[in-house]
């Protein structure tokens, strides 16, 4: 799956828990999913993990989508993303607290960081 557009900011919580990640808004259904992925901003590729339909504390009628780099800092707010899935990880669920889910994200690098080892 190919996903494609415009990086908004954020509510901030992903950042708030040390997770900052490229947001984007599309009008359209996706399935919900949590995958390892490679993003391309400006001609670059960054290697990554997509969150499809995370949690919010406000109702949607599309999914929330955010990009999750491992090696890249900065604010691309209003530049242009284009998003690759690689590899499935599990689906994207609610999570009993903020600390089951910070367990859970960093299990998630992990395995992402391992796949990118590996496949380059």
């Amino acid at each position: 799956m190919i996903i494609s557009g415009q990086i908004v900011k954020g509510s901030g919580q992903s950042g708030k828990k040390g997770f900052h990640t490229a947001n984007i808004n599309l009008r359209r259904k996706l399935p919900k999913l949590t995958s390892i992925a490679q993003a391309k901003i400006h001609q670059k590729i960054y290697p990554g993990i997509l969150i499809v339909g995370a949690s919010t504390k406000h109702k949607r009628k599309y999914p929330k989508i955010e990009f999750f780099c491992l090696n890249a800092k900065g604010n691309f707010v209003g530049e242009t993303i284009f998003i690759k899935t690689l590899k499935r990880i599990r689906p994207t669920k609610k999570f009993a607290s903020p600390v089951d889910l910070i367990k859970q994200t960093k299990k998630d690098i992990k395995r992402a960081k391992q796949y990118f080892k590996t496949h380059g």
